[in-house]
């Protein structure tokens, strides 16, 4: 966990580190759950799967994922976040490469996407829910998708990654903010 803070021209960080004592360890006691909501810009221009590629190669067997689309690709990998296991990851890694007819979804708001995550209970044997937004940051974003982010802190932490050459700093600027974290 990372906290930041700056004052004037002065900034402090505060940095809490508990490595694990052995890999068995961590495998059991640590898991984590990744929920990874991506757009269709993230998806066009290939950046989901440059992310999934590279973030997958740290995830542990006893961690759990799920990976969904809001805006025109309304669709998900699952129900309910999964162990990854190497067939879960290699589904993943399918779902970010293929390409999906939308005609005729109905699009679905990233505000509502993260008000289903917040429905859902974490599960008793997770340590700790991630949830990871991958988008250009052209998206609805009014005043009660922020009042979404600051509630689901209590229960995740949420990143906000700009995909693509041309991003809307607001939105990110904004989501790093709530979430005391850098725009990536």
């Amino acid at each position: 966990n990372v906290m930041m803070y700056e004052d004037n021209n002065d900034k402090f960080f505060l940095l809490t580190l508990h490595p694990p004592v052995n890999k068995q360890l961590r495998d059991s006691n640590h898991s984590h759950e990744y929920v990874i909501l991506c757009d269709s810009s993230a998806l066009e221009t290939g950046a989901a799967s440059t992310f999934w590629n590279s973030f997958s190669k740290g995830l542990y067997p006893g961690d759990k994922v799920n990976i969904q689309h809001f805006g025109n690709e309304n669709i998900q990998l699952s129900d309910t976040s999964q162990f990854c296991t190497k067939d879960m990851v290699s589904r993943a890694h399918v779902f970010f490469n293929r390409v999906q007819e939308t005609e005729g979804l109905e699009p679905i708001a990233l505000i509502d996407r993260l008000t289903n995550i917040l429905s859902q209970p974490q599960s008793g044997s997770m340590s700790a829910r991630t949830i990871i937004i991958l988008s250009n940051g052209f998206v609805d974003a009014g005043p009660d998708l922020f009042e979404q982010v600051k509630m689901q802190l209590t229960d995740a932490n949420i990143f906000a990654i700009a995909t693509g050459n041309e991003s809307n700093e607001r939105f990110f600027d904004a989501i790093s903010r709530l979430t005391m974290s850098e725009p990536m």
